[in-house]
């Protein structure tokens, strides 16, 4: 019989007449082999050629193999792990009745139904329900797959930015999503980079989104803050002081005013300082010049009460190109409105231009009254940059450009006319359809004075942020000596007689700014009642280069007795 429900591996032993041949046919008419039979009924038929009359003779008989009723099945549902990696997944496993089954993994190694990983399992079942005690068996195969292992998308983050300092960063807030997990876990974490200076720093906020599975991934915003707003504050004051002993006036800021009012969003204590320069005038870079309607830079002098516009000592100018001086052209213009070219004229080829644009001039001059002997700017000559030059105006009468508050040229120092107080300006224009470019840079005017003693100091403040950022303003410091010369002792009083006038002394004085003041004698008479009785008053007066004096007074009373 067969071994196993639907097997085929029945077998009939024939037993047979000698001289006969045996053909064995199935139900279905069919002849088979005595071997590898399923279940079913046989007929077995014998012939042998031995009849009567030469007539075949033949024998049949009928055999059934057998099988076991019920059949040995297996099967198998899975339950796929939950996270990726994780060994929480299971089998339910449904067998035919009777038998066991055995669960074996990839490795052949034998598990059970439960928390096994992903994987394919192999599920045997077995029933020793087959003739002659043969076991029968049942196979399948059933497939774990792997939990989630795909982690959430964090949505597109703002690109990096940079923003001013007091501004604060201000991130996007994340979203993310998830292919199995509807409530993604969302999570940030700030890390800021100190820059160079207190307002000057970095950010970069990182998300980091977690699923139910612990699957995460990260996304970053960037956010840098600079410092580029320069401080505020207030200058003090223009101040007058007082030349003291030795002609040295205290400039201390502790006497001079001090700024205040100092303001900057991003460092709490900024730098103060300052620089003292005996002229006036613009000490700071004020950009390029144009071709247009030109550039005006003005300049404001004070203190100078007793001082003409030509009482200049000296002016320095300092201006850049890069293709040459013979495109520019620069004019200083008095309160008055009288002129006089210090730079120019325009001119072209030779000494005027450069062709190398890729190099800068930096003309430093320092230009003087006429009677200085010092040689005339003409942009036609050769002239030294990048060191400091002394020379007298170019002075030129006429020019192309048209100049708003001016009234007419001159040709040095010594012809302007009016107040030295007041509102001077250079202007400067670059010529027309060239190539090149002309910077302004700075001017100082010092006023010529006899009196030593009277100063004005332009003391420039620069309040400087820890990022470098700096705002700077001036204070106007009017120093002025108000100190008399001091008479050496004078003679006293006396009463003489005619005879015995005594001659007048010789009086010296010092002074505190004038090395050498001068020292004026006057005498008076006042006649008397007689020729031989009258009073003498003698007067000394000292003079400083300043104007101040001081005087003394000997009298002598003259009797005839």
């Amino acid at each position: 019989n067969a071994t196993c429900f639907g097997e085929a591996n029945g077998s009939i032993a024939v037993t047979n007449s000698a001289g006969s041949t045996v053909v064995i046919t199935n139900a279905q008419n069919q002849v088979v082999s005595n071997t590898n039979l399923p279940a079913g009924t046989y007929t077995l038929t014998a012939s042998a050629p031995n009849g009567n009359a030469n007539g075949s003779c033949t024998a049949t008989a009928q055999v059934t193999i057998t099988q076991p009723d019920v059949a040995v099945s297996v099967s198998g549902i899975a339950t796929n792990a939950t996270c990726f990696g994780e060994a929480n997944g299971s089998i339910a496993v449904t067998n035919s009745t009777g038998s066991t089954v055995v669960i074996t993994n990839a490795q052949n190694q034998v598990v059970s139904n439960t928390n096994l990983p992903a994987g394919t399992y192999t599920l045997t079942a077995s029933a020793p329900n087959g003739n002659a005690n043969g076991s029968c068996t049942a196979t399948a195969q059933v497939t774990i797959n792997d939990g989630d292992g795909t982690p959430p998308v964090i949505s597109q983050l703002p690109n990096e930015t940079t923003i001013n300092c007091p501004a604060k960063p201000e991130f996007a807030q994340a979203t993310a999503t998830d292919n199995v997990d509807t409530s993604v876990s969302l999570t940030f974490d700030d890390v800021t980079t100190q820059g160079q200076c207190a307002g000057s720093y970095s950010v970069i906020r990182t998300w980091t989104a977690t699923d139910s599975c612990r699957n995460t991934s990260t996304s970053s915003q960037t956010i840098n803050v600079i410092d580029k707003t320069p401080p505020t504050f207030t200058a003090p004051p223009t101040i007058t002081i007082n030349s003291g002993e030795n002609c040295i006036a205290n400039t201390n800021p502790i006497a001079t005013g001090n700024v205040t009012n100092i303001i900057d969003a991003c460092d709490s204590n900024p730098k103060v300082s300052y620089v003292d320069t005996e002229c006036i005038g613009i000490t700071e870079s004020n950009g390029s010049v144009n071709a247009g309607n030109g550039n005006y830079f003005p300049f404001t002098v004070t203190g100078f009460d007793d001082l003409t516009a030509n009482n200049i000592k000296k002016i320095a100018l300092a201006f850049e190109t890069n293709q040459g001086k013979g495109r520019a052209e620069f004019t200083l213009v008095s309160p008055s409105g009288k002129g006089i070219i210090l730079v120019g004229p325009y001119c072209s080829g030779g000494n005027c231009d450069d062709s190398n644009s890729n190099t800068k001039e930096l003309y430093l001059t320092t230009f003087y009254p006429n009677n200085s002997g010092y040689p005339k700017w003409n942009n036609a000559n050769f002239i030294q940059d990048g060191i400091n030059q002394n020379m007298t105006p170019n002075g030129e009468t006429t020019s192309p450009n048209t100049i708003t508050g001016l009234t007419s040229y001159v040709s040095s120092f010594e012809n302007l006319t009016g107040p030295m107080n007041g509102t001077w300006f250079i202007y400067s224009r670059k010529q027309a359809s060239v190539n090149g470019s002309i910077d302004f840079n700075s001017v100082c005017l010092t006023p010529a004075s006899s009196c030593t003693g009277n100063k004005v100091i332009t003391r420039t403040w620069t309040v400087t942020d820890a990022c470098g950022n700096s705002s700077k303003a001036t204070q106007i410091i009017n120093i002025q000596d108000k100190t008399a010369p001091v008479l050496s002792e004078v003679p006293a009083d006396v009463t003489v007689e005619c005879s015995e006038v005594p001659t007048a002394a010789t009086l010296t004085a010092t002074d505190n700014c004038d090395a050498d003041p001068k020292v004026a004698f006057n005498e008076a008479k006042i006649e008397g009642n007689c020729a031989s009785n009258y009073t003498l008053t003698r007067t000394w007066t000292a003079t400083d280069a300043c104007g101040n004096t001081s005087s003394k007074v000997q009298v002598i009373t003259v009797q005839d007795k």
